[in-house]
């Protein structure tokens, strides 16, 4: 009987000594490139003489596309199974539509800076030099968009700049991937990504509003500088609307989906 106990105590303090072996942790860097998915679209309109020919172009886009940088902390049970908590930053690139007729011009260019928080599970196929893994996971994000507009004809100009600030946007993501071994403690990496989210515009502040180069912005009411996003609006003709309160627009949800690629160096501890 104490013979049984003793080997059971030890075989046990083997295997916690081989599952603490196979525990990891580790930290990664990463940038690339976010293609827009789930697109939108803006029009392009152009009509050069008032009875000339009118020529429209649509334009494509979504706000998760552009430069992505993401730095993750990650801890691995074993050598197959693991979570990561990542927090990237996307560059937004810039939208630009356009609507030209006669002797005016407006045009009005968009860009997002979002930061997102990716917590995911990881599963790894771990190999001496070459190691796929895949992920699954949710991800909040928090920023905001920079819109430009512009008016130009022939006795007048108008240009205005917005910020649109988000709720919080939830989605969900997954990724592919394999590491390369360089030494006990780094790896290069090469992940493709995907993210499945929506941007919900949470508030609209004017920040810049000029007429003719004169600043407009001092004498606004802030019903006229500002807007907030709301499920439910409601319009009542008989009641006059607060100058001293912000505007109400319904809610809407604005295209956020991308998928990436991006390459960084992995450092395991």
């Amino acid at each position: 009987m104490k013979r049984i106990t003793f080997i059971t105590a030890a075989f046990g303090l083997l295997t916690c000594h081989y599952q603490a072996e196979a525990q990891s942790n580790y930290f990664s860097l990463q940038t690339g490139y976010a293609i827009g998915v789930a697109q939108d679209v803006n029009q392009n309109y152009i009509q050069k003489e008032s009875s000339g020919p009118e020529t429209s172009e649509n334009d494509y886009y979504s706000y998760g596309e552009g430069i992505q940088v993401k730095l993750s902390y990650g801890h691995l049970f074993n050598e197959a199974f693991g979570v990561e908590l990542g927090m990237s930053q996307l560059f937004g690139k810039e939208h630009e539509s356009t609507y030209e007729y006669s002797d005016s011009k407006s045009t009005n260019r968009d860009k997002v800076s979002l930061t997102i928080i990716n917590p995911s599970i990881i599963y790894s196929f771990n190999n001496k030099k070459l190691s796929p893994y895949a992920k699954f996971g949710v991800c909040g994000s928090f920023g905001s968009i920079t819109s430009n507009s512009s008016s130009v004809s022939s006795n007048s100009s108008y240009s205005d700049e917005y910020n649109i600030t988000s709720k919080l946007n939830l989605g969900i993501t997954s990724a592919l991937g394999a590491s390369f071994k360089l030494t006990d403690n780094f790896s290069l990496l090469g992940e493709a990504s995907f993210m499945s989210s929506t941007f919900n515009p949470k508030k609209l502040t004017t920040t810049k509003s000029f007429s003719n180069d004169e600043d407009q912005l001092p004498n606004m009411t802030t019903r006229e500088k500002e807007a907030v996003f709301m499920d439910e609006v409601t319009y009542d003709s008989d009641q006059e609307a607060s100058e001293d309160q912000p505007d109400e627009y319904p809610s809407m949800k604005l295209p956020l989906s991308n998928l990436a690629f991006s390459i960084g160096i992995k450092y395991s501890f």
